[in-house]
């Protein structure tokens, strides 16, 4: 049997959903979906593409022009041929893409006047944001045509690239741009969706000055100051080193050597993704600007590790471990008498832990070898810690708590998330960065996985989480972590299915496990760690699931 099925294509199970007006869709947008990454390339099927034939009917200039929108070389030369002199100039195409499926119909209303109807699988804006569909979503798209010296041309079209999902798989890629925790110490992906062409450098650069994804705004931090454009409306790229020229007030003031090397630093880590670059030169309105390149233990990090270090339960005793096999390492946290301790989780730094007891009823903090209680609640989920000491958990359904662990006597707080009202969360966990939570959860109907933005204040509180984003999957989710930076593991355990999902769509889904009751994420897929309900552990491998000898339970890394 196959370690893992692999899911890349466009189709109507998407991967991330997109949230409309502050609402939780139980079904329908999709903003984040698979990376085909066909072999064919952008360039080579431009020069398949052929302009419209002599006498071609309005229903073959109509679909003649869809089939062009593949070709992006020229700013899609071939395209504005099917189009009226007057009219292809003014043609905008960069304002959205349209991904179909099934053949479009084409019928005639008024003289010269089309409709194509369609039935879209994604959307794609103009900022990169892609957002597909759980159902094609119908939609009716309006064309005039004229008869202009004896040949059809279209005189009106939407401003929108309308390709089937073979054309999108050919002509689009996903490109990273980055943003920052609060401190400038880890970079966070934020995945868009371009043509890859020759201009594709500057799509990136123009919609990183825009600002984050929805779902992360207030979450993440830019370098570059609020109003900040191009001075040139291009980004060239010469011998692999990619020219930005900036202009706005935030940045034509006398930058510190600190700001300047923020800005560079994000423009460098965002365009290094492109294959076609590997340096960034900085100018401000035409000057070059000369800094010291920032040493590279001091640059933000990208996808940042988890230790080694595993915490876990023995004997109804708290123990620790440098590794999961180093037995000699074992050290005992707390043994306490009169409960049951299930669930363990340990700070990012070690030395603080958190657990539950009395049927998760009940959560615990444990600090200097003293435990204290933080919640207790008709029912708790496992507890998580981010990297600035806060330890979280969702109690009573819903309710999103907090408290930081670094000294006694801090009280939990809520955490808003009003989105949540009417759903049971059944695993919250945070991202290395801090910036993001996901969350499974479901209601009377559906099972769902969100990624929402973590919005904190000037002390690192977590005050909310943002509207979110939700992963489509083919399984019902009850677990939820990060394993890396843009890569989430969801698990069922009611049935054992997992499928790991990175946030430009590629889905794998490793073999079932029967009786999985509990899953535990360190740095990459071999520190996955499963249990099953006679508490067996499992690691996951290229082969699957491999059974560990080891007298732990209710394993967690730190986080």
């Amino acid at each position: 049997m196959a370690a893992y099925r692999l899911t890349g294509c466009l189709a109507a199970t998407g991967i991330l959903t997109l949230t409309a007006c502050g609402g939780i869709p139980t079904s329908g947008a999709v903003n984040h979906y698979a990376d085909p990454r066909s072999t064919a390339s952008a360039s080579r099927q431009s020069s398949e593409i052929e302009g419209p034939a002599t006498n071609a009917t309005p229903d073959e200039i109509i679909r003649g022009f869809i089939s062009a929108g593949v070709g992006v070389n020229d700013n899609y030369a071939v395209a504005r041929q099917f189009l009226a002199p007057d009219y292809a100039q003014q043609w905008s195409p960069q304002e959205q893409t349209l991904v179909y499926t099934n053949t479009p119909s084409i019928s005639a209303t008024d003289k010269g006047d089309y409709t194509l109807a369609v039935e879209l699988t994604a959307k794609i804006d103009a900022r990169g944001i892609a957002t597909s569909f759980d159902t094609a979503d119908g939609e009716n798209l309006s064309f005039q045509l004229e008869n202009i010296g004896g040949q059809w041309r279209i005189t009106s079209a939407p401003n929108s690239i309308i390709l089937d999902q073979r054309q999108f798989n050919i002509a689009y890629n996903p490109f990273t741009l980055y943003f920052y925790d609060p401190t400038f110490s880890y970079a966070v992906p934020d995945v868009r969706w371009f043509a890859d062409r020759d201009t594709v450098a500057t799509s990136v650069v123009r919609v990183l000055l825009e600002g984050p994804a929805p779902y992360l705004q207030g979450a993440v931090q830019t370098a570059i100051p609020t109003g900040t454009t191009l001075t040139r409306s291009s980004v060239p790229v010469e011998s692999s080193v990619a020219s930005v020229d900036l202009s706005g007030a935030g940045v034509q003031k006398e930058l510190t050597q600190l700001e300047s090397q923020r800005i560079k630093t994000q423009l460098t880590q965002t365009l290094s993704t492109l294959s076609t670059v590997s340096s960034v030169e900085l100018k401000v309105a035409g000057q070059t600007i000369q800094e010291d390149d920032a040493r590279a233990d001091s640059l933000p990090l990208i996808n940042p590790p988890v230790s080694g270090g595993v915490v876990g339960v023995e004997e109804n005793t708290l123990i620790t471990r440098s590794s999961l096999s180093d037995v000699a390492s074992q050290n005992t946290v707390l043994a306490p008498q009169q409960q049951t301790v299930t669930s363990p989780a340990m700070a990012i730094s070690r030395g603080v832990y958190a657990y539950l007891a009395n049927n998760e009823k009940e959560l615990w903090l444990v600090r200097n070898g003293e435990a204290r209680q933080l919640l207790a609640a008709s029912d708790i989920t496992v507890p998580s810690f981010d990297y600035l000491h806060w330890v979280w958990a969702v109690q009573n359904g819903s309710q999103v708590m907090v408290s930081l662990s670094t000294s006694d006597g801090n009280q939990p707080q809520e955490v808003a998330a009003d989105w949540l009202e009417g759903y049971t969360v059944t695993s919250l966990n945070i991202s290395r960065d801090g910036t993001r939570a996901v969350i499974a959860a479901h209601d009377d109907t559906y099972s769902y996985t969100w990624v929402a933005g973590v919005i904190r204040d000037g002390e690192g509180a977590p005050q909310r989480l943002q509207t979110p984003v939700r992963l489509g999957t083919g399984i019902s989710p009850t677990f939820a972590d990060f394993l890396s930076d843009n890569e989430v593991i969801i698990a069922d355990y009611n049935t054992g299915a997992t499928e790991i999902i990175s946030i430009s769509g590629v889905r794998r889904s490793p073999e079932i496990l029967t009786g999985l009751a509990k899953i535990s994420v360190g740095t990459g897929e071999e520190n996955v760690i499963a249990q099953t309900q006679d508490s067996t552990l499992y690691r996951l491998s290229s082969s699957g699931w491999v059974r560990l000898e080891n007298t732990l339970h209710d394993l967690n890394f730190s986080g």
